[in-house]
């Protein structure tokens, strides 16, 4: 019976090393430079084993949050992490469990979509990259206008 008590531990432990750890929106909304609503204008996704990696070229429609600046087209990246194996120095199994600020929403958006992006570095110049730090569809403006500015009654029509 301890043995069978011991596996199910192992186990469990395991499973819970090979999660993934998802971030709010609210969470996320405190690591972010700028909520921009942007439109896709090209979308590319680069595949690894542990990360995958997405580069946006996105055109800027509305500053949500963050500097006035903002405006026109930049690059943008944004990397999805996946839980994983490895082995440290000594020769011990390890797993890493990621934690993850974005929503989902960065894999489905596509080129001419139209979306909200939550950025953790600005982009400086058209060389440097933006950092997505999470996407989210238009109809979650209102929940994050709501977060960002609580004690505003009505909320900003903006589209």
């Amino acid at each position: 019976m301890l043995r069978v008590i011991g596996l199910l531990l192992a186990l469990a432990g395991m499973l819970a090393a090979t999660q993934v750890f998802n971030w709010s929106l609210e969470e996320t909304l405190g690591f972010t430079e700028a909520v921009l609503i942007v439109r896709v204008e090209s979308f590319i996704e680069f595949p690894g084993d542990y990360t995958d990696r997405i580069e946006y070229y996105f055109k800027v429609l509305d500053v949500i949050s963050g500097p006035d600046s903002l405006d026109g087209e930049f690059l943008a990246t944004y990397e999805m992490l996946y839980p994983r194996l490895f082995y440290d120095d000594e020769g011990n199994e390890v797993w890493e469990s990621p934690i993850v600020s974005g929503s989902g929403y960065e894999m489905l958006t596509r080129e001419g979509d139209t979306v909200i992006v939550l950025l953790d570095r600005l982009p400086d110049d058209q060389q440097q990259y933006a950092g997505v730090k999470r996407v989210e569809p238009l109809e979650s403006l209102d929940s994050i206008q709501t977060l960002l500015y609580p004690e505003q009654e009505e909320l900003i029509q903006i589209w």
